[in-house]
């Protein structure tokens, strides 16, 4: 899949980084979405500027709100069903934990 990285503070044009990067699975309490769409938000664009104090390190994938489809469950999420829904989620890479889909 295709992940845009944040290599360095600065101007959009030169902060960011097309990287191809293996699909990857989830662990036990991890789903995997498919991002429909997504918002840029305050901390997205400050992250980029190197002022939003809980960016992670460089490089990073950005990423606070999103919209998809389940795509995988770990075998620990009960009651989160890949391909079911689309759903708003509050995320931070392409692979999540999500405490309140488990049972």
């Amino acid at each position: 899949m295709k992940a845009i990285y944040l290599v360095r503070f600065g101007k959009p044009e030169e902060a960011f980084e097309m990287r191809d990067v293996a699909i990857p699975a989830p662990s036990d309490s991890q789903v995997r979405v498919k991002v429909e769409a997504f918002g840029l938000n305050y901390a997205d664009v400050t992250g980029r500027q190197g002022m939003y104090r809980d960016c992670p390190p460089l490089p990073c994938v950005l990423g606070y709100d999103a919209v998809g489809r389940v795509e995988a469950t770990g075998k620990n999420v009960k009651n989160v069903k890949a391909f079911r829904f689309r759903q708003h989620w509050q995320l931070n890479i392409a692979l999540h934990t999500m405490p309140h889909a488990n049972a």
